[in-house]
């Protein structure tokens, strides 16, 4: 630890391994003095040096496990506890609960360059889809469970998938009467929806500026549902997304979110090893709590939380396995299941922790 805190300058960020994670932290003067300091007491033998190389450690776990945060959905500025997940730190909000990712980074790069090919293919540095065109009956199986729950408040009409990917709910929602159009931030995805869909309907942008994706190709069009599945979690300014989106729905439209649930008792369970918890790319962890807060603030009313189970294929499942939860015995069943039919076996998966929500414009 001491060459690091020889000559720390402020603003000037320190990197140092814990627990086998390479960490960027401490980037203000207080903190910067402080560390001085305290590295001058071992280097002039104030104390013992195996003591103070063993308190240092401590001293850094303690930065890294607290930290004075304004909370992105409440707005207090309070101490957040918060736990490392595969190089990143999460935080936990102690007034609202809302569960947050501690982003490092150029969010619009992250954007261009994160979901490309690999994401959805299996890639060696992307924690998400095994093989998601393979997968694709799978993904149907949750897509029609999804409809079946929007059909009790929609017959029919204009639908707007926000995070289409590959547009597999589009090609679906066609079946049970409704027009679909998509948006989606990856390039490869929409081209392998373009094979399926008319291209007029899949628009390609960033769905945080939402308004100029949508502006000039369907101007005037209002949404009888606008649908975000596996998609709100992505976002880094949910809260205006949301805002923006609500200008092209109907005033008795609907918007409908699946996302996971933190405050279930599975997710209680597992701790920061919930599958949910899958940074870089997931950015905010929600429970019913602060999803109703997060709509209510966008100007949404939510009528219906429903907790719905998960088909996934059994190489999917080994590949969360191997990469979110850094399972050994995950990375050798996905090894054995990524190529072959026994990885598009299906498991339904009901732990509580995958809800859908339904919302209305607040009169």
């Amino acid at each position: 630890l001491y060459p690091s805190y020889a000559d720390l300058q402020p603003r000037r960020v320190v990197k140092t391994v814990l627990d086998g994670y390479i960490l960027s932290t401490f980037d203000k003067l207080s903190v910067n003095k402080f560390i001085c300091e305290w590295y001058k007491l071992g280097k002039l033998k104030i104390i013992n040096k195996s003591i103070h190389c063993l308190f240092s450690i401590l001293i850094l776990k303690l930065f890294l496990m607290v930290k004075a945060k304004t909370c992105y959905l409440c707005g207090k500025k309070n101490n957040q506890e918060s736990f490392l997940k595969l190089g990143h730190r999460i935080s936990l909000c102690p007034n609202c609960g809302l569960y947050s990712l501690e982003f490092e980074g150029n969010y619009q790069k992250f954007l261009e360059t994160y979901y490309s090919k690999g994401y959805f293919t299996g890639g060696k540095h992307y924690r998400a889809y095994a093989d998601y065109l393979g997968d694709k009956p799978t993904i149907l199986k949750n897509m029609r469970k999804y409809l079946t729950v929007i059909k009790k408040y929609k017959k029919e009409g204009m639908l707007l998938d926000l995070g289409c990917a590959m547009g597999f709910l589009l090609e679906e929602a066609v079946k049970w009467n409704f027009d679909s159009y998509g948006v989606d931030i990856s390039t490869y995805a929409l081209g392998v929806a373009k094979k399926n869909i008319p291209k007029e309907k899949l628009f390609l942008g960033n769905i945080e500026e939402i308004e100029k994706v949508l502006a000039k190709k369907v101007p005037g069009h209002k949404f009888d549902v606008i649908t975000m599945f596996d998609l709100i979690e992505h976002l880094e300014n949910p809260r205006e997304a949301l805002k923006k989106t609500l200008s092209f729905l109907k005033d008795d439209g609907l918007v409908v979110i699946q996302t996971g649930d933190a405050g279930s008792t599975w997710a209680k369970i597992m701790g920061k090893n919930w599958h949910f918890f899958a940074p870089p790319q997931h950015f905010y962890f929600y429970n019913q709590k602060t999803m109703k807060m997060l709509l209510e603030q966008a100007g949404l009313k939510v009528i219906k939380i429903q907790k719905v189970g998960k088909w996934v294929s059994l190489r999917y499942l080994f590949h969360m396995m191997r990469y979110i939860n850094q399972d050994t015995i995950g990375d050798i069943l996905y090894s054995f299941t990524a190529k072959n039919i026994f990885g598009q076996l299906r498991v339904f998966m009901r732990m509580n922790d995958n809800m859908i929500v339904l919302a209305k414009k607040i009169s």
